[in-house]
């Protein structure tokens, strides 16, 4: 979503901001509470950046198989541990692109589904969703582009067309591909992926052109993307790159006095000072928010965000800083619900290494798309790699094993169970500490209202 200000409020808000700049000899003790609210608003911006550092400079150096601005890049097989992003989707192959939107719209061409399954997700550079496209919205398949631009009043007439506006100069592309667990199937969906391409709508794109924003050196550290103790810098990179959207330049400015402004991060010693030392206290903070369920709904004892992909105010700043922690981005409740738990039926912390768990559905989740259950390291909220390489369960693949009733059992445990016939519903989990997540994709109003209880999580031995 775009907001433009007059130039009035803008100048307004320019002084405001130089009268408030930090003075490098006040004690800033009595900012304390000011820079706890700026980091938690910075965790999301340092999430979102990593994807742009990886897309842009690959193991560290520009080019180097990184595929660049305005560069679609294709992940060819299904999530596992070897994705560093948190809580990915064991169950797609995904393509994506970083737009640099500063030269003018981008076209994105959709390709012919024919029936298969898909999301394609664009976000500004904070992770809000701004527009998303599946078989939910377009049922027939007869969306083949869609524009991305920043310019809030450009329209197309054409119905085979779907604008995606940024208020960012950066946006992200993300886009979802569901195979059906065949070696087979999974060609005809590597074609899907590489059949889409990214072209200026006027002009040709400068992928190599000077004129990106560059990663300057104190936003990586030996070739790789900064740390957590960079996390104020990382956010001024994004401040100069991309600003900020209309609603959250009041809480913003607030921030002025840490050193922090639309111009980037220019503390003074003392607030600097302060600032680096709430960090470990900041990401914790979020990470212990994460676990608790702060802000979210809950669902027979699953924790789930109505509000996840949507920008400030109807998201707070913690709430997005949980979901970038825990996923970077998420989608629109209408495109798919997260149910997520860390909790037995019990209220005790899953852990592969002392139990195993059943998960039964009297009935299968409602939905039009599919749904699956995958298990996460509690800790790095990654897949850990298990030696039978299955990281999820669901309906997608089509050899869940059903009783008379409709009704699903799962079995989740560290090793193979020992009964044949519970290797269809089985589920490798972390021999230690775990998460799960129920993805119901393209959910059904008996879902979205939570009229329908998701099944509780029960120890077996």
């Amino acid at each position: 979503m775009k907001f433009i200000g007059s130039n009035l409020v803008l100048a307004m808000a320019l002084i405001a901001v130089s009268n408030s700049l930090p003075n490098p000899d006040e004690n800033c003790d009595a900012l304390t509470n000011l820079a706890v609210d700026a980091g938690v608003f910075a965790v999301t911006f340092f999430y979102m950046t990593h994807p742009v550092y990886r897309a842009i400079m690959g193991n560290g150096n520009a080019g180097n198989g990184a595929p660049g601005w305005n560069k679609l890049e294709h992940n060819l097989k299904p999530s596992g541990p070897e994705v560093i992003a948190g809580s990915p989707n064991a169950d797609v192959t995904y393509s994506s692109i970083w737009y640099d939107l500063h030269e003018g719209p981008i076209v994105t061409t959709i390709p012919a589904f024919n029936g298969r399954f898909y999301t394609f997700q664009w976000t500004d550079a904070e992770g809000n969703t701004i527009a998303a496209l599946s078989p939910r919205n377009d049922k027939n398949n007869t969306i083949t582009r869609a524009i991305i631009t920043m310019d809030p009043s450009f329209e197309s007439n054409s119905s085979d067309t779907i604008v995606v506006k940024s208020y960012s100069r950066l946006a992200w592309g993300v886009f979802r591909f569901l195979p059906n667990g065949t070696s087979e199937d999974l060609l005809l969906v590597n074609n899907l992926q590489r059949s889409v391409s990214a072209q200026p709508l006027i002009g040709t794109i400068t992928s190599a052109s000077t004129s990106h924003p560059e990663f300057t050196s104190d936003l990586f550290e030996n070739g790789k993307f900064a740390p957590a103790s960079k996390l104020f810098e990382v956010l001024g990179w994004q401040m100069k790159v991309n600003g900020i959207q209309l609603a959250e330049q009041e809480p913003f400015n607030k921030f002025a006095p840490l050193g922090l402004t639309k111009d980037g991060y220019n503390p003074g010693t003392c607030q600097r000072k302060l600032l680096t030392s709430l960090i470990p206290k900041i990401f914790s903070d979020v990470k212990a928010a994460d676990t608790n369920g702060v802000g979210q709904a809950r669902n027979n004892g699953w924790v789930y965000d109505a509000n996840s992909s949507l920008p400030y105010p109807e998201n707070s700043f913690l709430q997005k800083a949980v979901v970038a922690f825990m996923g970077t981005v998420a989608n629109r409740i209408e495109e798919v619900i997260y149910f997520r738990r860390s909790f037995d039926s019990t209220n005790t912390m899953l852990d592969g290494s002392k139990y195993s768990y059943t998960v039964r559905f009297e009935t299968q989740p409602p939905v039009n798309g599919y749904w699956s259950l995958t298990a996460y390291n509690h800790t790095t909220k990654l897949i850990q790699e298990n030696p039978y390489k299955i990281y999820s369960v669901g309906s997608h693949k089509g050899t869940l094993m059903y009783d008379v009733n409709g009704g699903v059992q799962l079995y989740l445990s560290v090793n193979s169970p020992s009964d044949p016939k519970m290797l269809n519903n089985w589920l490798p989990i972390p021999n230690g500490e775990f998460d799960l997540m129920i993805r119901t994709y393209w959910p059904t109003p008996e879902l979205i209202s939570q009229e329908y209880l998701m099944p509780n999580v029960v120890k077996t031995n």
